[in-house]
């Protein structure tokens, strides 16, 4: 089994059974090759799907933060890695109280981006993970909203309301009502009228000036307009807009399936945890030699 070769067969082949829904099959396959190489990032990855589609999120974490370990260039492992941090922080912060998991789903997003900034969904993530990492920095986040409004090309009028609605959330939070203001009374969709009509009072609260003085920036709608079908992320105040992969995953951690260990690892990820210097450290266990490792990503 060490010809690559055969792994890589074991790994299409794994591929392919869960995608026809035959997981329990394509789990074997990919335990298999995870014997023959322990270094293969889309294994971790497959790994820590498994673990999460059987509600086990916290085992499912170090092999999703392998795969980024394995594989930094690929940003996808990124990508996922940040969507699995913000769709299960409750559960995280076990391991770290503070900021650090915030950090790290910030992080993800922006290399995801920075590894393939003509990817929009990486793009737009990333602007988003400003709004959901408390000590963010607001001028880089006008940046990443800037981006997305003036190098993505031609959009629908409902996605590029959503995106001025993301870049005058950013606006405000730097003190530039004027400009936050100007912005919001070009959003015309009616689907996103209650998230203007929050943003603007927002900003003239700041202004020091009745939030009565909304009914000054009436606009007209258009009616019969639906929320955008972007494919990431969440707004957390204008949540209108849904990620049916993140969706996905939730549903499917809901459906508690049989619970089972993965006794057949020959090396396994035991746990990943925050070192006092504040640096992720990934404990792994050999099981076949007796003994067990700590790794530093």
């Amino acid at each position: 089994m060490e010809n690559s070769n055969n792994t890589n067969a074991l790994i299409l082949f794994g591929k392919f059974l869960r995608k026809t829904g035959q997981n329990e099959d394509a789990l074997a396959l990919f335990l298999r090759a995870d014997q023959a190489n322990p270094n293969i990032a889309v294994v971790k990855q497959e790994l820590g799907n498994y673990l999460v589609e059987n509600n086990q999120p916290m085992e499912a974490f170090p092999f999703f933060l392998m795969a980024t370990r394995l594989d930094p260039n690929e940003p996808f492992y990124h990508y996922n890695l940040g969507n699995f941090v913000f769709l299960f922080e409750e559960h995280l912060t076990k391991l770290n109280k503070g900021e650090k998991m915030g950090l790290l789903m910030h992080e993800s997003f922006k290399e995801a981006a920075r590894l393939q900034p003509a990817n929009f969904d990486y793009q737009l993530r990333y602007a988003q993970s400003f709004f959901d990492f408390n000590s963010s920095n607001k001028d880089d986040a006008l940046i990443a909203w800037n981006i997305l409004i003036k190098e993505f090309g031609k959009r629908s009028e409902i996605e590029i309301d959503y995106l001025k609605l993301g870049k005058a959330r950013v606006l405000i939070d730097l003190k530039r009502q004027d400009e936050a203001i100007t912005l919001l009374n070009s959003v015309k969709s009616a689907s996103v009228i209650r998230q203007r009509t929050d943003l603007l009072k927002k900003a003239l609260i700041k202004k020091k000036l009745p939030p009565s003085d909304v009914d000054k920036h009436k606009f007209d709608t258009k009616e019969n307009q639906h929320p955008p079908t972007l494919k990431s992320g969440y707004l957390k105040t204008v949540p209108f807009v849904t990620d049916p992969l993140l969706e996905n995953i939730k549903r499917i951690t809901k459906q508690l399936l049989e619970d089972r260990m993965l006794e057949d690892f020959r090396r396994d990820v035991r746990i990943a945890k925050f070192l006092s210097n504040g640096e992720l450290s990934l404990e792994m266990s050999f099981r076949n030699q007796g003994s067990d490792h700590s790794i530093e990503p």
